[in-house]
């Protein structure tokens, strides 16, 4: 049986006793490591906002998602149990461009940054001083403050609101060397705090409303359900990123890292025509699973109809990849160019919760996507072992033969070293969306994850009065989490518990007086 065929539980098993028996054959496709060498790799690193693995074929899915990235990844390096940094973008990217976990680089709420001490230690500043040009752009409100954090090392930082629909040509051409904080203070002047300015800001309403209408009207036929959005009326199509990316693509001195971070499939889900019906009654199954403790109180038939619409919505980002992909192998683009794709965080349609940045960190949030596409690989290579978004800046940092600093708590990925950095050891994923720098963590979700077993401890939520609230799941049995065994397994939860406590007391002791 080929790996890819495996259920998500024969490989959760396999990864528990080593996936060299799956690989070992298969190393043979990939280029040798000399030739690597040869030049510098140009890096492309395609993050597609809010997807999850556990909508994939490999995780089991009954739905065909991405039937053209089913087809690409037969020359990819396929990594199956792949754990982001957090449960929503802000942790998720920021351990993504430092390797270093949400505990460490502390950017735990929404549009919050890493710590001072991070600031010259990240994916750009890193690739930079190896004498790559860099490049970033990003539809998101948050992975941009991390990115305008980090822009003293970026060459290209793309305007954010260059790439929607509704840029403003007024703002544009007053401010076009300082676009986002054009759009702040458009934002702030004419729409948060109009008694700044009456007449200004009745003109602008009426003036952004036409405009607006005109948008959507257009593409009306194109969007039945609505124009992709990046909050509020921020319009985009995926397309003109996906252009972007194309038309730039033989511009850029080399060797370049670009880092690219779209929307979709980011709520809300709104997929173009073609793609907006593709999975209605098609009778796919799902388990029901229990309500949470932290329930948003959502029902079944509207978790249900979210899924299908994000599943949907899915088939959008599969067939904007797949384009990319091509017109940059047809241009001969990817001859010396590595491309990364992945996710800062997945989504959930679960337990009568929705979306992603709640209190849970259940498998649909956490598990992203990761495949490699390297130069010159001909064949498809499987990887079981537990990996995470930590892995990925050492990885890179390898394949350019840089060093990695001390401050990066990833190792390198499997097949380029010799086993999973996680293997051996506990994985630790920390929610605390109230605490703010330089707080230490006092009340949140934390979550280890150690040799097939996963606890997650919830502590300072207003449903639990006052007392921690705890889940055990054997995922190597059980991947769908529908067994809860805290009850039945006390001393294991007090282990991996008290795992919990080692890692808060280490990664709180800078911020306790």
């Amino acid at each position: 049986m080929s790996p890819k065929n495996l259920s998500r539980r024969e490989f959760l098993q396999l990864s528990l006793l080593g996936s060299a028996a799956l690989t070992s054959n298969r190393l043979s496709v990939l280029p040798m490591r000399s030739a690597l060498q040869t030049q510098p790799l140009n890096v492309l690193f395609v993050v597609y906002d809010s997807w999850s693995a556990c909508h994939l074929d490999f995780a089991g899915y009954p739905r065909e998602t991405m039937p053209h990235l089913n087809k690409l990844a037969e020359k990819a390096i396929v990594y199956h149990n792949h754990y982001a940094g957090g449960n929503f973008t802000t942790p998720g990217t920021a351990s993504l461009l430092t390797g270093t976990a949400a505990q460490t680089h502390r950017a735990f709420s929404g549009n919050s940054k890493v710590i001072a001490s991070l600031e010259n230690a990240n994916l750009f500043s890193l690739f930079q001083g190896s004498g790559y040009h860099t490049i970033a752009y990003t539809h998101n409100n948050y992975a941009n403050t991390l990115l305008n954090q980090f822009s003293a090392y970026i060459d290209n930082l793309i305007p954010r609101h260059s790439l929607f629909l509704n840029k403003s040509e007024l703002f544009n051409a007053l401010f076009g060397k300082d676009y986002d904080t054009a759009f702040l203070s458009q934002d702030q002047i004419l729409v948060d705090t109009p008694s700044n300015s009456l007449l200004l800001s009745k003109i602008y309403e009426k003036w952004h409303q036409r405009k607006i209408e005109r948008i959507t009207a257009a593409y009306q036929d194109l969007f039945p359900g609505g124009l992709p959005a990046a909050g509020g009326d921020n319009y985009f199509i995926l397309e003109d990123a996906t252009d972007f990316i194309i038309d730039q693509s033989g511009t850029y001195p080399t060797p370049f890292l670009g880092y690219f971070h779209l929307m979709p499939p980011h709520s809300p889900y709104r997929p173009p025509a073609e793609f907006a019906g593709t999975f209605a009654d098609d009778g796919a199954e799902f388990p029901r699973k229990p309500k949470h403790i932290l329930t948003e109180g959502h029902t079944r038939k509207f978790l249900l109809d979210q899924r299908q619409s994000y599943d949907n919505f899915l088939r959008y980002v599969d067939d904007e990849f797949h384009r990319l992909y091509t017109a940059l192998e047809a241009a001969g683009a990817l001859e010396n160019t590595l491309v990364v794709l992945t996710s800062d965080h997945g989504e959930m349609f679960e337990r009568g919760i929705v979306h992603h940045g709640k209190a849970t960190l259940h498998e649909p949030v956490i598990r992203v996507p990761l495949y490699l596409f390297l130069p010159g690989q001909t064949g498809r290579v499987d990887i079981t072992e537990v990996t995470t978004a930590l892995d990925i800046l050492p990885t890179l940092l390898h394949l350019a033969g840089t060093p990695a600093p001390e401050s990066v708590e990833g190792g390198v990925l499997p097949p380029f070293a010799d086993s999973a950095p996680f293997a051996h050891q506990p994985y630790f994923m920390v929610h605390a969306a109230t605490t703010h720098y330089p707080q230490p963590v006092s009340a949140g979700t934390m979550m280890v994850l150690h040799e097939g077993y996963k606890l997650t401890r919830y502590q300072g939520y207003e449903q639990l009065e006052g007392q921690p609230y705890y889940e055990l799941y054997n995922l190597m049995e059980d991947p769908q989490e529908l067994h809860e065994l805290s009850a039945s397994q006390p001393e294991r939860v007090a282990q991996l518990d008290a795992e919990i406590e080692k890692m808060l007391k280490k990664s709180n002791r800078p911020y306790q007086s």
